[in-house]
């Protein structure tokens, strides 16, 4: 009798670990997803990160650019002196505008 309840004890305690074994089979699949995610935001963020380093440098380059060439329509300017004529219409047209502008903001 001892025999056959520790035959049953431990059929049962075999079947108890089966179920358990059964049972974190989902959350062990579910942490390699979680695990996979995780892997595939890191790649993520690093490629975010280098066009963004990429991106900088790009627009450092322009504001470079831009410095550059306004030294060089200073300069320009600078030695043009004032353009009579041409410039004197310009500049007429430009105050008529800020008037319009001005007006059409007051209003």
């Amino acid at each position: 009798a001892e025999a056959a309840e520790a035959a049953r004890a431990e059929a049962e305690a075999a079947e108890r670990a089966d179920r358990a074994v059964a049972e974190r089979r989902p959350l062990q699949a579910a942490v390699a997803e979680g695990e996979e995610a995780a892997a595939e935001g890191r790649v993520a963020r690093a490629a975010l990160a280098s066009e963004l380093e990429l991106a900088d440098s790009h627009l450092e380059e322009a504001h470079r650019a831009a410095q550059a060439w306004c030294s060089q329509a200073c300069s320009l300017g600078a030695q043009l002196g004032p353009l009579p004529g041409k410039l004197s219409a310009l500049e007429a047209a430009l105050a008529a505008e800020q008037r319009r502008s001005a007006q059409l903001s007051s209003s």
